[in-house]
């Protein structure tokens, strides 16, 4: 059960973040930056040359992209350092769901503005990205991550189909969905799609939640090798004082939950404990109780 709430709480995230990449990039705050904001074909004036609207909002997204691609790199390495590839998910998420919201203010003439809001709210969007396709090894076992993965991403579309949907009834028909004619203008369209971002991402944050927390203190080293990666450890000790690790290897180790026998290598049992390292893939999440704690480990002198 565990593996198929980390599952659903993954595609619910590619159910969110369709919103911005259906209606704010592919569909409609394009086409209404390059007609209305920017003017159409006749376009606006930069550095002396007049560029039609469609070619500044295609160059604000490549800049966009640019800039993404250049930090992508430096994000990653931060998010594995410090472990907390949630957290850094979240201080993307947040700002983009802003941003995506405040486009609904956007008004024809309003080029500078409009531009720069959609360029941050893409850079948030594409680097949120980066820190949500780093969670994939976390939902199940190596051999069925791309299966899992197409689930995500199918379920993702479906959701940009449904945004979208809702958003063209709003521009047509709002009666369909009780609203006075004529009351919305396009800008609700754009409302929405920030506001389904951050809906059908909370789910994802919640049961991810515990890399909010986590400690960046022990570095994780392949089992079986000390922490230069040259030889076996002759035992591993918990910081705050207790028994070693029969295995020894660099791990973390948790609290057991209800119903775990132990480590699956070692069969250690003689405390609450199972080795993270060496832990069985079929066994995915962890408890409620076994939440509460976390104990750092360090070689012995």
């Amino acid at each position: 059960m565990a593996r198929h709430g980390r599952l659903a709480a993954f595609s619910l995230y590619d159910f969110a973040d369709s919103a911005f990449a259906t209606v704010i990039v592919t569909v409609l705050y394009n086409q209404y930056y390059a007609g209305t904001v920017a003017g159409g074909p006749e376009g606006v004036v930069l550095l002396g040359l007049r560029i039609p609207g469609a070619t500044m909002f295609t160059w604000l997204q490549a800049f966009s992209m640019a800039l993404v691609a250049v930090a992508a790199p430096f994000l990653g390495a931060l998010a594995d350092r410090r472990r907390s590839r949630t957290g850094f998910l979240a201080l993307f998420w947040f700002p983009g769901v802003l941003l995506t919201v405040a486009l609904a203010g956007v008004e024809a003439g309003e080029w500078i503005e409009g531009g720069l809001l959609f360029a941050t709210a893409y850079i948030c969007f594409a680097a949120s990205s980066i820190f949500y396709n780093a969670l994939l090894p976390e939902i199940g076992p190596p051999a069925d991550l791309g299966r899992l993965s197409g689930i995500a991403w199918g379920i993702g579309y479906f959701g940009g189909g449904i945004v979208l949907i809702l958003d063209l009834v709003l521009l047509k028909k709002p009666s369909l969905l009780g609203l006075p004619e004529g009351d919305l203008g396009i800008g609700a369209c754009f409302a929405l799609a920030g506001l389904w971002w951050f809906v059908f991402a909370l789910p994802l944050l919640w049961v991810f939640r515990g890399e909010f927390f986590r400690s960046a203190r022990s570095p994780i080293v392949a089992a079986g090798s000390t922490a230069d990666g040259t030889a076996p450890l002759a035992k591993l000790e918990r910081s705050a004082g207790g028994p070693s690790h029969p295995t020894g290897v660099v791990a973390q180790v948790r609290p057991r939950s209800r119903g775990w026998p132990g480590c699956p290598s070692c069969g250690a049992s003689s405390s609450p404990t199972f080795c993270t390292t060496t832990r069985s893939r079929r066994w995915s999440g962890w408890s409620r109780s076994s939440r509460r704690r976390n104990w750092a480990f360090r070689l012995s002198s």
